[in-house]
């Protein structure tokens, strides 16, 4: 896949691109194919966007029929990967998941983890007025400041002013300190 990436030639990419994809189809179990088909959409995101989100839809449609518990976590792979390469893709992906009552819970946990993704990204903007952000429950606020803060920890995202985070961090003070922990060490960051 790497070579594909490297190559100037858009037709030789494609070809390079359809052949990891015909590997990909062949591959027997179902988690191994939908983690390849992620890692091949990450792949071809900067050169083919089209490509990328088609295999990030085929990744998100295969994923949503398993029934394995190892499917969430693969799912939430999904959705960050197509968050980090464009939030509206995020949103068409878990939209455009299948409407069948039983599979309510998956398309559930996948609009909560877009969710997630988005009050991360909320966190981390200097830019946004975190009003709309505190009126959300404490329980959703906090795995998200720990997702901005490991962003932070590892160079992904800035600093943000104690001025932005005081109103964030009065509102924290109210909350039961396992939810309010970590909406204050990412604040202190």
């Amino acid at each position: 896949m790497f070579l594909a990436k490297c190559s100037l030639d858009l037709l030789e990419q494609q070809t390079l691109f359809a052949e990891a994809k015909a590997t990909i189809d062949s591959i027997p179990s179902l988690l191994d194919r939908v983690d390849r088909l992620q890692m091949l959409a990450d792949e071809c995101c900067g050169s083919n966007p089209i490509l990328c989100r088609a295999f990030l839809r085929e990744a998100i449609k295969a994923v949503s029929k398993g029934e394995d518990s190892e499917f969430d976590s693969v799912q939430r792979k999904i959705i960050y990967v197509a968050h980090r390469i464009n939030k509206e893709w995020a949103d068409s992906l878990v939209s455009e998941l299948d409407t069948d009552p039983a599979q309510s819970a998956a398309r559930q946990a996948a609009k909560r983890h877009h969710r997630l993704l988005e009050m991360k990204q909320e966190l981390a903007d200097e830019t946004i007025e975190h009003g709309d952000l505190l009126e959300q429950d404490p329980e959703t606020i906090g795995p998200a400041a720990w997702m901005a803060l490991g962003d932070l920890n590892a160079g992904r995202s800035i600093p943000v002013s104690m001025i932005t985070t005081r109103p964030f961090m009065q509102s924290a003070a109210t909350w039961p300190l396992q939810v309010s922990y970590p909406a204050s060490s990412k604040a202190e960051r």
